[in-house]
């Protein structure tokens, strides 16, 4: 773990007034970043939600993405996952089998079963998988079913 406090702190000063003005890719790399430092800043964080939220620039590698890393920090953002759940429903042809799998994940770490998410994640999911040519890795196969065992959601 990366433990550079006073760099941290000058990056986050940085960051929150400016993070408006990020791309949405920009905005997903910072929670990255975040998540992978463990990097809880309380007010960051907010202004990474508050971007995100905002932002309807979100293609769904970001939203899965940035629904990855906030799963990984010790605190939920709720508005955060409730925006990320709508907006990824509406796009949900569009995802990815590593975005479908990885979203599924993200929700299952935070324990929230989101009923129209996980059913829209699943039915995308069992179209694809009838496809002769599926692009699902054994790694977002067991994802997605790691995914809805642990949130004991039957589909």
């Amino acid at each position: 773990m990366f433990d550079d406090k006073p760099l941290l702190d000058a990056i986050s000063a940085k960051a929150i007034p400016t993070i408006k003005d990020f791309t949405p890719q920009g905005i997903c790399n910072m929670a990255w970043a975040c998540a992978v430092m463990y990097f809880s800043d309380t007010p960051l964080r907010d202004a990474i939600a508050e971007a995100a939220r905002s932002s309807d620039k979100f293609h769904p590698r970001h939203l899965a993405g940035t629904a990855w890393a906030f799963s990984k920090l010790p605190l939920m953002h709720l508005p955060l996952r409730d925006a990320i759940a709508a907006a990824s429903r509406s796009k949900i042809t569009e995802f990815s089998a590593q975005g479908l799998s990885n979203t599924a994940w993200s929700y299952a770490t935070w324990q929230k079963v989101h009923l129209p998410l996980l059913s829209a994640i699943a039915a995308s999911s069992i179209a694809r998988l009838s496809l002769p040519k599926a692009n699902y890795t054994e790694q977002h196969l067991a994802n997605t079913a790691w995914s809805y065992s642990v949130l004991k959601f039957p589909h």
